[in-house]
C-alpha cells in the first residue's frame, strides 16, 4: 500500500522530471499552469501516476487538474478506490 507522502514525493518527482520544475510546499495551491506545467506536461505526470499506482485515469480528468493538491486529492481517490476491489 502506497502512503499519501509516497504519492505526494513521486507526484513532486515526477514534476521535476517531466516539466523540469522543482516544487515547494508553499507551490501546492498555486495554479499548475502559474508554475509552468502545461497540458502536455500534465497528460506525462498523469501517465507516470497511473504506472506509479498502476491505475488508470481518465484523460478527461486531466483537465481537472489545477494545482499539485488538486493533483494530490484526484490521485489519492482513484488509489483509495483501487484499494477497495
Amino acid at each position: 500500500m502506497i502512503s499519501r507522502n509516497e504519492l505526494l514525493e513521486h507526484l513532486i518527482s515526477s514534476i521535476k522530471k517531466n516539466a523540469e520544475i522543482v516544487i515547494e510546499e508553499k507551490d501546492f495551491d498555486t495554479d499548475i499552469v502559474e508554475l509552468g506545467i502545461d497540458s502536455i506536461f500534465a497528460i506525462e505526470i498523469a501517465n507516470d501516476i497511473e504506472e506509479f499506482l498502476d491505475i488508470v485515469i481518465d484523460d478527461r480528468d486531466i483537465g481537472k487538474f489545477r494545482s499539485i493538491n488538486v493533483m494530490l486529492e484526484y490521485f489519492d481517490m482513484v488509489k483509495k478506490e483501487k484499494e477497495k476491489k
